[in-house]
């Protein structure tokens, strides 16, 4: 665990537009963290008195089953916010937070930033439009996984991806995070089977190019028009 100077924190998207003050306050609270790929940030059980940021790297969410299986539950990047309930209440984490690559996390105290928003209302207002913006993350993935085809499902978790452990080379875009056909398959609400058949099938019509933990996208505008199809009113996608 490391101090964080006040510099780091404007940086970075959610903290823009606070004022230097706030600035200053969240950074005399945050600890960052910096952890290597697979090593747990907390563990299912642990009490919850911190909210995270992701700087760099990237964070899944995993729960056992009650047959002891482990599902990924969300996965999230550089600047995604996560574990904003210890803003409100202290609380056990029904899941734990693992790397799954070399990450750099910042954490901050519930409780006390709880007293920095009392101060400055720009930060509390900040909170509030997490908070929101988490509501209609959840409501738009329930509506994805109950209306939306699959083939656009996984065209939008591709682009997800690459939005958050993507970079190019060579024209390509390439996904270097450690993850998955099964983590794409949790992620999607989808059978691992069904995925790779799609991946496959994209794979051969020249959209992307799969090799060991990386995905390469060939043809990110072709995912573009899948995802970008229109549903109908009743909820379902035109044939």
């Amino acid at each position: 665990m490391q101090s964080v100077d006040p510099h780091r924190l404007t940086g970075i998207a959610v903290f823009q537009d606070l004022s230097s003050e706030a600035i200053k306050a969240l950074a005399h609270i945050a600890v960052a963290y910096e952890l290597e790929s697979g090593n747990p940030l907390y563990q299912v059980g642990d009490y919850a008195t911190q909210f995270y940021i992701v700087v760099s790297g990237g964070i899944r969410l995993v729960e056992s089953t009650v047959e002891g299986k482990a599902v990924n539950l969300k996965i999230y990047g550089p600047g995604d916010v996560f574990g904003l309930l210890a803003f409100t209440r202290d609380y056990r984490h029904e899941s734990s937070a693992v790397t799954i690559r070399p990450t750099i996390v910042l954490g901050f105290n519930g409780s006390e930033a709880r007293e920095v928003a009392k101060h400055h209302s720009d930060f509390a207002v900040k909170v509030i439009d997490c908070l929101t913006e988490h509501t209609h993350h959840a409501h738009d993935r329930i509506r994805n996984l109950a209306a939306e085809k699959t083939e656009k499902r996984l065209a939008g978790a591709l682009l997800h991806f690459h939005s958050k452990f993507g970079h190019e080379q060579d024209g390509n875009l390439i996904i270097s995070a450690d993850l998955t056909q099964r983590d794409i398959s949790e992620f999607t609400g989808t059978t691992l089977e069904t995925v790779n058949r799609q991946l496959r099938s994209w794979e051969k019509a020249g959209y992307i190019q799969l090799s060991r933990k990386r995905i390469d996208i060939l043809d990110k505008q072709s995912l573009q028009n899948i995802l970008n199809v229109e549903t109908t009113s009743s909820g379902h996608m035109p044939e």
